[in-house]
Parts: structure tokens; sequence; C-alpha cells
């Protein structure tokens, strides 16, 4: 009976430890796991945003399309040219080129994208006016590489009324940014919601 008492023991024992070492592998496993997903974290979110700005590409392109409704082929390409010449003019000369895409070709989406960095390298309340009028008038309009002019306009704004002192507006410029346009991204490829002020 003694036998009994004894097997009956080691058996409670040994099925105790295994119980236990189960556990401590399967602690083992989740810990393992969480290390593999923390060293695979930056690798899916870059994949996740490079799925995301070929997704904004694509819209950029469906965007340009649209044009062909206004535009014959020869006008857009003159459209292309006169855009592409911006780059690689100054000061008046790059007014010039905005100005003439404004009056020519005002519901172009280049025109957008051209009366941007018009804004952009203009300053003072002329800027800000400036930007407000994309803003109104080309929100839909697109760079090609996934930057959304309504969006980045609205970065721009936001960052100078808070620069500015001018916080409630800049405030309100980041939220609409937010709410319509969750997905933005910079000509850097990053989302524009990682960089606003917290």
């Amino acid at each position: 009976m003694k036998k009994q008492y004894v097997v009956l023991a080691l058996m409670f024992f040994c099925t105790a430890l295994m119980a236990e070492t189960l556990e401590e592998k399967v602690d083992r496993l989740e810990k393992r796991l969480d290390a593999l997903e923390q060293k695979l974290k930056p690798v899916l979110d870059q994949e996740m945003q490079r799925q995301q700005m070929l997704k904004l590409r694509n819209q950029a392109r469906l965007r340009a399309r649209e044009d062909l409704k206004n535009y014959r082929p020869e006008e857009l390409e003159q459209i292309e040219k006169l855009y592409q010449s911006f780059s690689t003019q100054k000061g008046d000369d790059q007014k010039a080129i905005a100005l003439t895409l404004l009056q020519k070709y005002p519901k172009a989406n280049r025109t957008g994208c051209a009366m941007l960095y018009l804004a952009q390298i203009s300053s003072g309340e002329s800027q800000i006016e400036l930007l407000k009028q994309v803003i109104r008038d080309y929100s839909d309009c697109w760079y090609f590489n996934g930057v959304q002019v309504g969006a980045y306009a609205r970065f721009i704004l936001g960052s100078l009324l808070e620069k500015d002192g001018r916080h409630a507006e800049a405030v309100a410029c980041f939220d609409e940014l937010i709410r319509l346009y969750p997905d933005a991204i910079g000509h850097n490829g990053k989302p524009l919601s990682a960089d606003l002020p917290k």
C-alpha cells in the first residue's frame, strides 16, 4: 500500500513538473514571439507606408486623367512644359509661369501644384492668402509622388499660423487636415500627421 502512495506521489510530482515545464515553454515562446514582432515592426511599417504611397500615386494619376475632360492633348503638353519650367526659373519668372497656368488652364491639376509652389516661395500675408486660395480652388489636385495639394497646403498654412502665434487658426487647419486627409503624405513620403505639432 505504501508503494502505491509513493507511486501516486511520484506521478503527481511528475505531472506537476511537466505542467510547469509547459508553462515555461509557453512563456519562453511568447517572449520570442514578442521579440520577433518588435524586429519585424519597422519592416512591416515600411511596407505599409510603401503600399499607401502607391495608392496615393494612383489617385494622382486618376486626377491627372480628369484633365482630358477640359483640355486637348496638345494643351496638356503645354501645361506640363509650363509646369516643368517653373522649377528652372526664379522669383518673378516663377510667378509669371504660375499666373499663366492660372489664367490659361485654371482647371488643370498641374495649375494647382504650381499655385502651391508659388505660395511656398511667397512670404507674409500674401503667402497666407495664396495658401487659402489653393485650399479653396485646388484641394483636389495632386503631385505625382502622391502628395495631395489640399492636404499639403493645409499643413503649410497651419504651420505658418502656428509660427505666427495664431494658435486657434492653426489648430482648425490641422484638424481639417486630419479629418479630410487622414492618409496624406508629404514630399518625403511620410504621413503629414506625424509632423503635426503635439
